[in-house]
């Protein structure tokens, strides 16, 4: 920009990222035996005493870190010491995928009926779900239109497609265009895709039962699951 001269040596480095000092402030007490004066924690950080007093009032009021003052040891006032807080523990980074491998691959061993016992936990915890949230069941008519925007809400990116027998209203193809538990299914295919089913069908259960599920085929048409329903009865 005009009447801003170049500079004629090598820039500074960018300032770290305020959310990457923050979290070095953080482990250095998370991994601290006991609560730590300001000092400690720069040492711990390799930041100025400074800029970790500025994140620790911030932490403080967020309630990540508590402050209280050391008891008093000879002449001067207290120091502060501070320690991380149970809330500072949850909030680290989260690996679900870690969680979903060791529950998936614990089903798998565990159970003579690995897609069934998939498709009843899939099941199971769309009619909590629904249940919790105080979801009214209907006259059927829409079921299969509500079941679309739950599996929306979901990360499905379900769209409702003419299947055979939809020009009677009794059979309805909704092809999920997106599989929010893709990894799983590259591990277990065979104890994932079920999942899909369950919560299709406990949804269709929750909302009174009129519509039911007939199938669900992965990959068809290519990149995207069919999932075919129809009246119950029928």
């Amino acid at each position: 920009m005009a009447g801003i001269p170049r500079a004629r040596r090598a820039a500074a480095p960018p300032p770290e990222p305020t959310g990457a000092a923050r979290e070095r402030v953080v482990s250095a007490l998370l991994g601290a035996p006991g609560p730590l004066p300001i000092d400690d924690i720069a040492a711990g950080a390799g930041m100025p005493s400074t800029t970790v007093r500025f994140h620790l009032n911030r932490l403080v009021e967020e309630g990540f870190v508590a402050a209280a003052r050391a008891g008093a040891a000879g002449r001067g006032r207290p120091r502060m010491l501070y320690a991380a807080t149970d809330k500072a523990f949850s909030a680290g980074p989260q690996n679900d995928r870690l969680l979903a491998d060791v529950l998936i691959h614990h089903l798998v061993r565990e159970s003579d009926d690995p897609a069934g016992a998939a498709e009843r936990a899939g099941r199971g915890w769309a009619e909590e779900v629904l249940e919790a949230g105080a979801v009214a069941p209907g006259d059927g008519a829409d079921d299969p239109a509500r079941l679309v925007g739950l599996l929306d809400d979901w990360g499905f990116s379900p769209v409702m497609a003419d299947g055979p027998g939809a020009e009677d209203g009794d059979r309805r193809t909704i092809e999920l265009c997106r599989c929010p538990f893709a990894h799983g299914v590259e591990q277990q295919p065979d104890a994932v895709c079920p999942v899909h089913r369950g919560i299709a069908a406990g949804v269709l259960e929750r909302l009174g039962g009129a519509w039911r599920v007939v199938d669900l085929v992965p990959h068809s048409p290519p990149g995207r699951c069919s999932l075919t329903c129809c009246r119950a009865g029928r």
